[in-house]
């Protein structure tokens, strides 16, 4: 076991063995420390007692003066931090109510122990990283988990020095980054100019450095309503914060994206530091917004509470602070209300039928009147083919409160003969979309492919062959997250990386803000 998963000092890896009580019958062997042999009988006063005892004391003087926290640049051990992912107003969000979404962020380099003379060790424990999944309201801080206490009458343990995770532990750079923001402090020597950047020197790197946002041409709201370029968006667990996840998906995709999907709820304010990192990064900022109360112990808001106004106050400070940044952001509000499993499912739960479309209708003449106008509402239906209900015109608000349909579409398992394709996923959606709002532009909110590797290289050929034969379409999210327990990352295999890359190669799916010219 690694020793910095290892169990709490003084604690073994293993159940502890019992040692009976005194007077007990059970052999000495059993109960007693075994000695080596050939030491049995050396006792104190003994000159073999006083000899081992002087070489002794010697090797314990040198290891003192030679201490690793004696050396410079060597340091204190080398722990790992427990860091708690769990992002809220301002962070990346976690789909807490969601089980087919988990958190996962790769560990850091194995680290080797040096050599030192045989001491009874242990590392402090670490916390494991939460698997919960939508956002928080507040950013927790690392974890500063503590060594239990030493109980009266046993030997406190000393940690094993290990020497620091270095640059040439990694192959790539967006795995050293990915290490480094696990434990900033600990790995401080990943970032020797501290501007954030881990091993630069290292292969795989393609836009580390935000540039300011007066660096790029930022469109307007009207560019971006019917974009001169396709959209090619990407969703990770911790975005738009974590570089490491973006860096690593942009290596895999042999090219940046230039749309970013998060989520929000009632819990958290505006996304201000979100939106601008979105943008920042060349990258127009998707808001889900989810209209749920995180954790919650008296229950969910109804779709009725919206429409009647209990919640205008927040949306009124919401939209007040989209409009003041300025920027186009797409408001993706209540998403899949055509599905069965989300709180403001329409006709469910509560919820009357025509709720969401008058609290959809509501909502959005709150940022009318605040002059919000840098927002596009983009309308996300789930797609209706593994549905009871495939009608989506009850809970369309109409096209004078849409700026873009968006659609849900994920490839999992497939039925035995049947062929993956892009119409096999999306095809019934897309024609009853076609049904409802000929005339707008349709987004596919969130996609991804979760089956086996066949499977996958062989739909995602499909895939960007069915984006350019529809021109309705205008672009995709890329869901490069762990769900149903898999990998649906593009990362997964060198396969589905090249089949990826292939698709977005594309020349339509280029820079929606370019950097300026230096």
């Amino acid at each position: 076991m690694p020793r910095h998963l290892r169990s709490t000092p003084g604690t073994p890896d293993t159940e502890p063995t019992a040692v009976p009580a005194a007077g007990s019958e059970l052999p000495i062997h059993l109960v007693a420390t075994p000695v080596a042999r050939g030491l049995r009988r050396l006792g104190v006063g003994t000159v073999p007692f006083t000899i081992v005892a002087m070489v002794t004391l010697a090797a314990m003087s040198a290891f003192v003066v030679m201490s690793p926290t004696s050396i410079p640049g060597l340091g204190a051990p080398d722990e790992l931090a427990s860091v708690d992912l769990g992002v809220g107003i301002d962070g990346a969000p976690n789909r807490s109510l969601d089980p087919d979404v988990t958190t996962t962020t790769a560990g850091a380099a194995t680290t080797t122990a040096s050599t030192e003379p045989s001491t009874t060790t242990a590392t402090p424990p670490v916390t494991s990283r939460p698997t919960t999944s939508r956002p928080t309201t507040s950013i927790a801080p690392p974890s500063s988990a503590k060594p239990a206490s030493t109980p009266t009458g046993e030997l406190a343990s000393t940690p094993v020095s290990v020497r620091p995770v270095r640059c040439e532990d990694f192959t790539l750079q967006p795995e050293a980054q990915l290490s480094f923001e696990a434990d900033p402090i600990g790995r401080a020597g990943l970032d020797g100019d501290a501007d954030g950047i881990a091993c630069e020197q290292l292969p795989g790197r393609t836009r580390n450095a935000l540039p300011a946002l007066s660096a790029r041409r930022i469109p307007t709201v009207e560019q971006v309503r019917r974009p001169a370029t396709r959209l090619f968006g990407l969703h990770t667990p911790q975005a738009p914060f974590a570089t490491s996840e973006i860096e690593a998906f942009s290596v895999a995709a042999e090219k940046t994206p230039n749309s970013l999907l998060f989520f929000q709820n009632f819990s958290q304010e505006f996304p201000l530091s979100a939106v601008t990192t979105s943008w920042s990064r060349g990258m127009l900022p998707m808001v889900t917004f989810e209209p749920i109360i995180q954790d919650s112990p008296s229950g969910q808001p109804m779709l009725a509470d919206i429409a009647d106004g209990v919640w205008d106050e927040y949306f009124t400070r919401w939209a007040t602070a989209a409009k003041a940044e300025g920027h186009p952001i797409a408001f993706r509000f209540a998403q899949e209300m055509n599905g069965n499993w989300y709180s403001w499912s329409d006709g469910r739960f509560g919820n009357a039928p025509g709720d969401f479309v008058r609290a959809w209708r509501h909502v959005h003449q709150i940022f009318d009147d605040v002059g919000a106008n840098n927002v596009l509402w983009v309308w996300s239906v789930n797609r209706v083919d593994n549905l009871p209900d495939k009608t989506i015109a009850r809970v369309y608000p109409g096209d004078e409160w849409v700026d873009w349909v968006g659609a849900s579409g994920y490839l999992r398992n497939v039925p035995d003969g049947v062929t993956p394709t892009f119409e096999y996923t999306f095809g019934q959606t897309l024609d009853a979309i076609e049904a409802v709002a000929p005339t707008k532009l349709v987004m596919l909110t969130e996609v991804g492919a979760g089956t086996t590797e066949s499977n996958r290289v062989s739909w995602l050929s499909s895939f960007f062959q069915g984006l350019l034969d529809r021109p309705e379409i205008i672009g995709f999210n890329w869901f490069n997250d762990f769900k149903d327990g898999g990998d649906w990352r593009i990362q997964y295999s060198t396969a589905t990386s090249a089949a990826f890359a292939a698709g977005v190669a594309d020349q339509r799916y280029g820079d929606l803000a370019p950097l300026l010219p230096a």
